[in-house]
């Protein structure tokens, strides 16, 4: 029908040329019927007057007689099995007259003769008055040939010129069409609604998807070998409310699944690109009826990148004013040591994985050993605020863990991620150095944007405090309790770490961050259940460090849950420390002891904080080192004091 409608013109054209031919076959019909029935009637005549001569007898001449007085009267006569509707004679033959009504007269008073003779004149008469009829009969047919061409043109021709016009017009909306569809970048289809890929397509399909060919078939097929089949599943929902009559295009916008979609595609080197893409889809409308639906597809890679890259410069930015705030309100002289401790046990990482020793069960007591420093770098750098810092670190502790959990044999490959994340600890370590040290010549407003400012912190000279460890400690627990959803109050007594002898300052504040870490994360419960148990909503705790004669001393102790020794067995058999059947070797009042194990933790879960059971034990492992001695003190529902006495040289 549509088809139909659109050549409308040639379709007319064709129906006047068949109803002109009719018509002249129906004319045509008529005449050659007139013709032969004036055939039949001539001819039956001619063979009655040829009979006409003298010699006939009076029988012959009767039979003969009855047949004429038929043509005179117009009556039909049955001639060789075949009946003639015949006409008078003189009907026949006019205007001419008719001799036939003389010739029955004379036939019927006996008189042959004057028969013949009358009957040869009618013959002639009757010759050439078919002879007339059937050349108007030709002359009528060829009228009619004329007629039904001349009315097939007066037709055809107006149609001919307008489908001229048309296919004209046509042509050059094609032309146009093409022009467009090759110059536009948007990528351009249609699609139907069984959801097949229209034909019409533009130029930039191919250049978007790399194919050499035009996007053919089903679209969710072809969209599957670029996105997940969820995306997918989720483009075939839209679509389908898409195509309902009742729900509004725009409202339905915000679901597009494939708005700014990544998608994989394949160089010609075989190799991977991911672009971005975004598949909008919009309705054709004709006659208030969705006929189809127009998806333009466009490139938004570069748009993407740049506003991600624009992104992570701002996080950089705010990063580096944040690192600049936190460097600002720490002490000049903690910073420097740490930057001085961080080098050294980085660059004694570095050293270990050098060393020789590549087997697994090497690499394995490598990861140990490394595990410790990583996290006595991740506590020291969370104490004064240096989360960036101390997120590398993490990240460093997490990969550390997965080599150490591999129950296959361990290469060195699997240290590579370890070392990415070493290096990226050095660089922070380097951006941080960098920053103090043009704080330090005076550039601080260089780093400001904006035109901002920031008034330094006293503290942030060579004249340490006294409450610099003291704002460590507290900086700390504030950070630590907030992470872990949990309230905390600390009190800081006795001397600062920088009455310690200078060997001492930077491995003793260590040991403290990480008791005050663990006395957070491992003793207290939440606010609630401490409120439950009769206690303060948040912990206490209180940490001393004090001179004797042969020791310095540092006491750290707070109003938690104590230590369960039953839970601490239960827990080490549950993590495979020990077995079942050793239980009755152990006394179960020591074993508390067991917390300062390698891999001992009491939490499922690890957090940023805690639950790999790193930190007592490298506490355990500093003390030793520094050739001191920790003992602890505790009781079930109500604390734990961790005493570290390190001998003066």
């Amino acid at each position: 029908m549509e088809n139909i409608l659109r050549f409308k013109g040639l379709t007319f054209a064709t129906l006047g040329l068949v109803l002109a031919f009719l018509m002249y076959l129906a004319l045509n019909v008529v005449l050659n019927a007139k013709s032969e029935s004036d055939l039949k009637y001539t001819t039956s005549l001619v063979q009655l007057l040829d009979q006409v001569s003298p010699t006939l007898d009076s029988n012959e001449s009767q039979k003969l007689l009855a047949s004429l007085q038929a043509y005179s009267s117009g009556q039909s006569l049955r001639i060789s099995g075949e009946t003639i509707n015949t006409q008078s004679l003189a009907d026949f033959l006019a205007p001419q007259t008719s001799s036939l009504d003389s010739l029955v007269a004379q036939m019927s008073s006996g008189d042959l003769v004057a028969s013949t003779n009358t009957a040869k004149g009618l013959l002639k008469s009757v010759q050439k008055r078919i002879a007339k009829k059937l050349k108007l009969t030709k002359y009528l047919q060829f009228a009619a040939a004329l007629i039904a061409i001349a009315l097939y043109l007066l037709v055809i021709i107006p149609m001919i010129s307008r489908l001229s016009e048309s296919q004209d017009t046509e042509v050059k909306v094609v032309d146009e069409t093409k022009g467009i569809m090759s110059t536009v970048s948007e990528g351009l289809f249609l699609l139907d609604h069984d959801y097949q890929i229209g034909v019409e397509q533009s130029a930039s399909l191919r250049k978007i998807f790399k194919l050499d060919r035009d996007l053919e078939g089903d679209f969710f097929d072809f969209i599957s070998n670029y996105v997940s089949q969820h995306t997918v599943q989720t483009a075939q929902e839209f679509l389908g409310l898409l195509y309902g009559d009742r729900v509004k295009e725009k409202l339905i916008k915000d679901l597009n699944p494939l708005n700014e979609v990544e998608i994989n595609l394949v160089r010609r080197d075989g190799s991977y690109e991911s672009r971005y893409l975004d598949f909008q889809f919009n309705r054709v409308m004709e006659d208030d009826k969705l006929k189809q639906i127009l998806v333009s597809v466009t490139d938004e890679t570069r748009r993407v990148l740049l506003e991600r890259e624009l992104a992570e410069t701002k996080e950089e930015q705010e990063a580096q004013m944040d690192l600049l705030l936190r460097i600002l309100k720490v002490d000049q002289a903690q910073l420097r040591a740490f930057f001085s401790a961080a080098n050294t046990d980085l660059n004694a990482i570095n050293s270990k994985l050098e060393a020789r020793g590549h087997s697994s069960l090497e690499i394995q007591s490598k990861v140990t050993e490394i595990s410790k420093t990583v996290h006595k770098l991740k506590g020291d750098a969370a104490a004064l605020g240096l989360h960036n810092f101390e997120f590398i670190a993490h990240a460093l502790e997490e990969e550390l863990v997965m080599v150490k959990n591999t129950s296959d044999k361990v290469s060195g490959k699997a240290l590579l991620p370890a070392i990415t994340k070493i290096k990226d600890l050095f660089s922070e370590l380097e951006q941080m150095e960098s920053l103090v040290e043009k704080l330090s010549q005076g550039q601080t407003q260089s780093l400001i944007e904006d035109g901002g400012s920031i008034e330094q912190n006293p503290v942030l000279t060579d004249d340490t405090s006294a409450s610099g460890f003291a704002n460590i400690l507290h900086d700390l627990s504030r950070t630590v309790s907030k992470r872990n959803n949990k309230r905390a109050h600390i009190e800081v007594h006795g001397l600062d770490l920088t009455e310690l002898p200078d060997e001492l300052q930077e491995p003793m504040q260590s040991v403290a961050v990480q008791l005050v870490r663990n006395s957070i994360v491992h003793g207290s419960l939440m606010p609630e259940e401490r409120l439950e148990a009769g206690k303060t909503d948040y912990i206490n705790i209180t940490t001393s460090l004090n001179e004797t004669d042969q020791a310095y001393t540092l006491y750290v102790r707070d109003d938690g849950e104590g230590l369960d020794n039953q839970a601490i067995l239960d827990r080490a058999i549950e993590i495979g420390m020990i077995k079942p059947e050793q239980l009755d070797r152990i006394d179960v009042k020591t074993a508390f002891k067991l917390i300062f194990h390698p891999s001992f933790s009491q939490l499922s879960e690890a957090t940023l904080d805690g639950g790999r059971g790193v930190g007592l034990s490298l506490v355990h492992s500093m003390v030793k080192e520094l050739g001191g001695a920790i003992s602890v003190q505790h009781k079930l529902g109500r604390f734990s004091q961790f005493k570290v006495s390190i001998p003066k040289a």
